[in-house]
């Protein structure tokens, strides 16, 4: 059986999970912070609780507090259902089972909604969406894109190239995790696309995470400009 959702659905991680997903040390954490297509995440939420200032950006935000819990209730059933069967895709380890997965999940959009009134009203939760974002050329240090580009491959590799490009466009640095789809398999055009992104000047990067949910999902891929 294969995971398909119908749609990209709002489903958020949490702190957590971000500092394994991207090898997050203290020094990342302290610099200034873009997340790309961060939906219901906690981690904007954490990061603001620690003093610490964090821009997420998804055409989410444009909806109100109680539509996008709404939402968030109306996908959880299709999202854990999917999950209990195809069992297989996922690494039980940290975190053990099903029940404990939603559990994780709840609580870290919990987080995201508990701060998501005040966030958006202090600019931290911008409605934008790739490939095209609303800041000036190398206006954060570090963009973050966490399941989304490469987790849904069906958006095509123009619409990644374009979107890679216009992150590294706004920051210096851009992680993205993970680098397969739902059901765990590397988009056929990967590579051609890594090939394309070194031609426009930058350099992509695999590297290994702590992160151990998805089978198969041990890499990100760190992007930054080629040094002339």
């Amino acid at each position: 059986m294969s995971f398909v959702l119908r749609s990209i659905v709002p489903w958020g991680r949490s702190f957590e999970e971000y500092v394994a997903m991207f090898n997050l040390d203290d020094a990342d954490l302290r610099s200034a912070i873009l997340g790309c297509g961060d939906g219901p995440a906690g981690f904007n939420a954490r990061m603001h609780r620690l003093g610490r200032r964090v821009v997420s950006c998804d055409p989410l935000y444009r909806f109100t507090h109680d539509e996008i819990r709404n939402a968030i209730e109306l996908a959880r059933p299709e999202v854990m259902q999917q999950v209990r069967e195809n069992m297989g895709n996922f690494v039980w380890k940290t975190i053990r089972s099903p029940d404990e997965l939603e559990q994780v999940r709840m609580g870290a959009m919990q987080e995201f909604l508990a701060d998501f009134k005040a966030g958006r009203t202090d600019g931290r939760y911008v409605d934008a969406s790739l490939p095209s974002l609303p800041f000036d050329d190398q206006a954060f240090d570090l963009c973050l894109c966490s399941h989304f580009l490469f987790l849904y491959d069906s958006l095509g590799p123009a619409f990644h190239l374009q979107s890679i490009r216009e992150m590294a466009r706004v920051a210096g640095e851009v992680r993205i995790y993970p680098l397969i789809n739902t059901n765990c398999l590397q988009a056929g055009y990967f590579q051609d696309l890594l090939c394309q992104v070194r031609q426009v000047g930058l350099c992509a990067d695999p590297e290994r995470v702590s992160y151990d949910l998805w089978r198969n999902g041990v890499e990100m891929i760190r992007i930054t400009r080629a040094s002339r």
